[in-house]
């Protein structure tokens, strides 16, 4: 009984001190799609901190045969409610192939918290249409 006594004292302090060791840290993952008639475009990343996002792997499709490839940028939601949208426009010339073009290792960093990535998708033609899907689940460090 004494044995069974102090194992039971035992485990509630290793579960202390394993949560309270340094370089034990969440990793908090992220993703995002959007859909359009030309094509879609899906992301996933892990979210870094509270402003920046790394590992993102994104990939873009052109669903449509009217050559005319598709593309697509991240939009950033802050906490403070600010909207901005990345410069750089990650394409697929592919056509209608299927098989799409993968942009992967990305990063993003923000000076302000990020809330919220969401796609923006484009069919590149005389008039770009566009179409920002739904927001990825909040950041868990924002």
């Amino acid at each position: 009984m004494r044995r069974l006594r102090t194992a039971l004292l035992a485990v509630p302090a290793a579960i202390a001190l394993t949560l309270a060791l340094p370089g034990s840290a969440w990793a908090a993952t992220g993703s995002a799609s959007n859909y359009m008639w030309a094509g879609h475009a899906s992301a996933t990343w892990t979210w870094s901190g509270p402003g920046s996002l790394t590992n993102i792997d994104l990939h873009v499709e052109d669903d449509n045969c009217n050559s005319n490839p598709v593309y697509a940028q991240l939009r950033v939601t802050r906490s403070n409610g600010g909207v901005w949208y990345t410069s750089t426009h990650r394409y697929d010339y592919n056509g209608c192939s299927g098989s799409g073009t993968n942009h992967n290792d990305l990063t993003l960093s923000d000076g302000y918290n990020i809330k919220y990535i969401a796609l923006y998708v484009c069919n590149d033609g005389t008039f770009n249409d566009c179409i920002v899907g739904p927001n990825s689940s909040a950041n868990p460090l924002a």
